[in-house]
């Protein structure tokens, strides 16, 4: 049998010592689409520089910050924005500037947490387990998704919110104070940090070598000990209690949204010819999901989690707002936009209002511009 074009270049390079140039063409080829990609999307790509920057200032909050977030000063409350003072100062005469860093590291915590479990695995898993499997687990999974749907989201979040938080304090101090945890959130990110790294480099060389199961392991390893440090590194945030509470009121209403889209989805490609033949070939439905379907439906995954996002946020900031969410004297916009408050301060000291408001509106806005622009090329390259 006379070997392909591709198998004969590769012999070839081989055998003259020059296998790094197919490798090297390849790396300049995804160097010169991701050029081609900014220039053809480029407000998605300013949102994405814009992004960018709002998560490293949020992340590194406590070493960007010029000030304490909680020091008062009252010899200068409701300052104009100024060179020392870059927002301004509020009521009690706190930085603005390091309170906006300080509630968007608190924000994009609750965020990412909330948006990759409830929008994005949950509903994916969800999803797609309905669709392909049909019958009684799809009948399971829609039921309940209805349920959630039909309740009013943000009232039943307020009575959780209320009702659950006087026993769900108490059981949370004596579990932050227990050893385990406090050995996480001291030394335990390193560990979890080198454990990911470990595992990412053992996924790509078992993927190079060929070994399925041992990459699979890795990268369920890679997948874990990297949400054990972002579990890890928001217990030593302040407020780490507030935090978990918002994130469970909000996962149980935010999944069902982008399921009910994947669901259908998968449920129209599981009888396609080609799912057909990858039956008929004898391939596990595992891999007929994760290699045949879920590449199909990731611009709707794309879509949907980026949508989902900015309810996400308003949810949390709305929980805050009423006094149900991150509690003073802990950073965060809903308080923020709570002690702004009346057309009286909004007159005489804009700052308090508009700044949160501009922080949150270019969040939200940047995240939908960019789910935007990936949806629609992942869109032409699935109809493709």
């Amino acid at each position: 049998m006379k070997p392909t074009i591709a198998e004969f270049a590769a012999l070839h390079a081989k055998e003259m010592g020059d296998e790094d140039f197919f490798s090297i063409r390849s790396k300049h080829s995804r160097l010169v689409g991701l050029r081609r990609w900014c220039s053809r999307h480029r407000l998605a790509t300013i949102a994405a520089l814009i992004l960018t920057v709002l998560y490293f200032f949020g992340i590194f909050a406590s070493v960007i910050a010029p000030y304490d977030p909680l020091a008062q000063d009252l010899t200068r409350v409701n300052e104009l924005p100024s060179t020392e003072h870059i927002f301004g100062t509020d009521r009690l005469g706190r930085d603005m500037f390091s309170r906006t860093l300080y509630a968007l590291r608190n924000d994009i915590g609750i965020t990412i947490a909330t948006f990759f479990t409830g929008a994005g695995l949950l509903a994916v898993f969800l999803g797609m387990l309905a669709g392909y499997k049909g019958g009684k687990t799809d009948t399971a999974v829609t039921r309940v998704g209805e349920i959630t749907a039909m309740l009013p989201g943000l009232l039943f979040m307020i009575l959780i919110s209320a009702t659950i938080r006087p026993q769900y304090e108490s059981a949370m101090q004596g579990i932050i104070v227990s050893p385990p945890v406090t050995w996480a959130s001291s030394g335990g990110i390193g560990v979890f940090i080198s454990v990911f790294i470990a595992a990412l480099c053992a996924f790509f060389v078992a993927r190079r070598v060929g070994i399925g199961k041992i990459a699979f392991v890795a990268a369920c390893v890679a997948t874990i000990s990297i949400f054990l440090s972002l579990l890890a590194w928001l217990i030593t945030i302040d407020g780490f209690v507030d935090f978990l509470l918002i994130f469970i009121v909000l996962v149980p209403f935010s999944w069902y949204g982008t399921a009910r889209i994947i669901r259908a989805q998968t449920f129209a490609l599981k009888n396609e010819d080609f799912i057909e033949a990858a039956r008929a070939l004898g391939v596990s439905d595992f891999r007929i999901i994760t290699h045949h379907i879920f590449p199909n439906i990731l611009y709707l995954v794309v879509v949907g989690m980026s949508a989902g996002l900015g309810g996400i946020v308003f949810s949390e900031i709305a929980l805050t707002y009423l006094g149900l969410g991150i509690q003073p004297p802990t950073p965060s916009f809903g308080a923020m936009l709570y002690d702004a408050g009346s057309i009286r301060s909004l007159q005489a000291t804009p700052h308090l209002m508009l700044v949160p408001s501009a922080i949150i509106m270019l969040f939200v806005f940047c995240w939908n511009l960019l789910g935007d622009a990936l949806a629609s090329d992942l869109t032409v390259k699935s109809r493709s």
